[in-house]
């Protein structure tokens, strides 16, 4: 990775949540949202490409290896498959950037209507 590169996070990387601490280093640009359906099987959540709107947070990472750790944590591209999308952050900006979608097809998976984590999370 010679430029920085732009990651979207829509689930337990997001700052509040479980696993956010991996992306310590890299740098908040802004909460937004990305064009994806969002799917949900009990704790796990998963953005797929499709229609639908999932919300969210972008980061800036500048370190080869901080990409390499967090394909490692998705297990990219097996489970989750880093992909690039466009992020349209609050303010209308739109990045180029990255989102870890699910590779392939969970059967056990429902859509929910919201396409937020945090919702979810916090009505549980």
């Amino acid at each position: 990775m010679e430029a920085p590169l732009t990651l979207f996070v829509y689930g337990s990387l997001r700052r509040g949540c479980p696993n956010h601490h991996l992306l310590d280093g890299a740098e908040f640009i802004g909460t937004g949202a990305i064009e994806a359906s969002f799917y949900v099987r009990d704790e796990l959540v998963m953005a797929i490409e499709g229609p639908g709107t999932v919300y969210g947070e972008a980061y800036q990472l500048r370190d080869p290896n901080h990409l390499e750790a967090l394909d490692r944590f998705e297990r990219h591209p097996s489970w989750y498959a880093r992909r690039p999308t466009v992020v349209t952050l609050e303010d209308g900006r739109r990045l180029d950037g990255w989102c870890y979608f699910k590779a392939e097809p969970d059967p056990e998976a429902r859509l929910t209507d919201h396409g937020q984590y945090l919702r979810m999370t916090r009505n549980s």
